[in-house]
């Protein structure tokens, strides 16, 4: 996975979740450091949403917050409706 840092930027990987959402159509592109239309293929938003996901509910289980339960439930329907789309 290449600019698996950017890959990894909640900012980014939100705009790439609603990207997929709206449109579905072949991979979404963003601006990087070697490319100025890295692509951001559904399987790697996949990968990084579950690590996303992960990260949320180990956070939640050193200090339960409200906010983070939401996070959590929000980013699992994300992560379902991913999940229907092919590609």
């Amino acid at each position: 996975m290449k600019a698996k840092i950017a890959k990894n930027n909640f900012v980014l990987m939100d705009l790439a979740i609603d990207y997929y959402l709206h449109r579905g159509t072949p991979p979404y592109t963003f601006m990087s450091l070697w490319n100025d239309k890295e692509p951001y293929p559904l399987n790697e938003l996949k990968i990084c949403l579950k690590k996303r996901i992960m990260i949320a509910v180990n956070k939640q289980k050193q200090e339960f917050t409200l906010g983070n339960d939401l996070l959590i439930q929000r980013l699992n329907k994300k992560l379902e409706r991913l999940n229907k789309i092919k590609g």
